[in-house]
C-alpha cells in the first residue's frame, strides 16, 4: 500500500459533520447511560477506577525514564549544550536559553521521528491516513503493540520530566499555568487512553504535535544564532524566517487541521460508525472533553505565534520567539540548575 498515494487515504468530515458527531456521541453518553457511566461522577469514577488498574512495573517504568530523561539532560545540558553555547559566543541570556530549546529539539525530533516511522513507514498502522482502522479489533483486554507501546512509555516519561522541568529547570515564562495544565492534561490523557485501549488515537495525537514543537525550537535556536557579540548573521536571521514561515504552517496543518478532523473526530464520528457497543459503553466523556481542551492551548498558541508574525512584520519584536511568551528576569531562575 502506498501512503503517498491520495487514492489511500480516507476523506476528512467537514466542520459541521465534526460538530455534529461530537453532540452526538455526547448525546449518546447522556442519554444511553452505558453501565459506569449513568452520571458525569460516575463516569469520572470509572475512568479514575480504570487508571488505577495499571501495574506497579508500569509505574516504576514511566518514573524511572522520567528520572533518565531528566539525568539525560542535566548531563546533556553541562558537557554539551552549554560549552556549545559559550563555543558559539551567544551572549549571557543566550547561553542560557540555547541548552533548552536543544534539548527540547532533540528530544521531540527523535520521538516523532520514531512515530513518522510507526505510523507511515513501518506498513504496520494506517491510523493517519484511514483514521476509521483505530478501533479495528478493539476489545479492553487487547495486546498493545510494542511500539506503540515504547512511545506510550517515553511521551508519558517525557511529560512528567516537563512537570518538574518547568518548576525547577526551564526559562519562567509568562504561559507557564497554561504549560502547567498541558502537561498535566497530557498525562492523564496518555493514562487513560492506554488503560481503556485508545492507544491508537492517541498515537495519532502524539504524532499530529510533536512536528510543530521540532519547529518551534529550531526557529528559536536560529534566532539566538542570528545576533551575537554585537554580530548581525544574515544567514541565521533569514533561516530563522523560513522555519517560522514553516512553523506557522505545520501549526496550521497538524494542530488545528489534522488533529481536529482526525484524532478528535476518531473518538466521535467514526467511533460512533463502529457501532460497537463495548466500545460505546467504555468511551470516556472526559476524555473527549479534554481533547477538546488541547485543541484550545493549540488556538491559544496559535494566537501567540500570529502576534509575533504581526510584531516582527511591523518592526516591533525585541526577543525572538520568545518576545511575547518569556519574561524578563527569567533565565536567572535557571542557571542554578545549570
Amino acid at each position: 500500500m502506498n501512503i503517498f498515494s491520495m487514492d489511500e487515504w480516507e476523506s476528512t468530515p467537514s466542520l459541521l459533520e465534526l460538530i455534529q458527531s461530537t453532540y452526538k456521541i455526547c448525546h449518546f453518553a447522556w442519554y444511553r447511560k452505558p453501565e459506569g457511566r449513568e452520571t458525569l461522577l460516575a463516569s469520572l469514577n470509572t475512568d479514575l477506577n480504570s487508571m488505577s488498574q495499571v501495574t506497579y512495573n508500569e509505574v516504576i517504568l514511566l518514573v524511572a525514564t522520567a528520572v533518565a530523561f531528566t539525568i539525560f539532560r542535566k548531563i546533556l545540558t553541562k558537557c554539551l549544550l552549554t560549552p556549545m553555547a559559550k563555543w558559539l559566543k551567544l551572549d549571557e541570556n543566550n547561553v542560557v536559553k540555547f541548552p533548552e530549546s536543544g534539548w527540547k529539539f532533540m528530544i521531540h525530533g527523535g520521538l516523532w521521528l520514531y512515530t513518522f516511522y510507526i505510523l507511515m513507514l513501518s506498513g504496520r498502522h494506517q491510523f493517519f491516513h484511514r483514521p476509521s482502522t483505530v478501533w479495528d479489533g478493539w476489545s479492553m483486554d487487547m495486546e498493545i503493540q510494542r511500539d506503540i507501546y515504547v512511545i506510550y512509555v517515553l511521551e508519558g516519561a517525557y511529560y512528567l520530566h516537563g512537570l518538574y522541568a518547568l518548576f525547577f529547570y526551564d526559562l519562567r515564562r509568562k504561559d507557564r499555568q497554561v504549560m502547567v495544565a498541558h502537561h498535566v492534561i497530557c498525562v492523564f490523557l496518555l493514562w487513560l487512553s492506554y488503560v481503556q485501549r485508545c492507544h491508537n488515537v492517541g498515537i495519532l495525537v502524539v504524532f499530529l504535535h510533536d512536528v510543530s514543537d521540532i519547529l518551534l525550537e529550531l526557529v528559536k535556536i536560529f534566532v539566538l544564532l542570528r545576533s551575537r557579540q554585537g554580530i548581525y548573521y544574515r544567514v541565521w536571521g533569514i533561516l530563522a524566517l523560513i522555519f517560522f514561515a514553516l512553523l506557522i504552517i505545520s501549526w496550521a496543518l497538524t494542530r488545528l487541521y489534522y488533529y481536529p478532523f482526525k484524532a478528535i473526530y476518531a473518538t466521535s464520528g467514526i467511533l460512533l460508525d463502529t457501532s460497537n457497543m463495548a466500545v460505546l459503553g467504555s468511551c470516556s466523556v472526559f476524555m473527549i472533553l479534554m481533547l477538546y481542551v488541547i485543541f484550545i492551548m493549540d488556538l491559544y498558541w496559535f494566537g501567540i505565534i500570529t502576534a509575533i508574525l504581526y510584531k516582527s512584520l511591523r518592526g516591533t519584536l525585541k526577543n525572538g520567539v520568545d518576545d511575547i511568551r518569556e519574561e524578563d528576569v527569567a533565565y536567572q531562575e535557571v542557571k542554578k540548575g545549570n
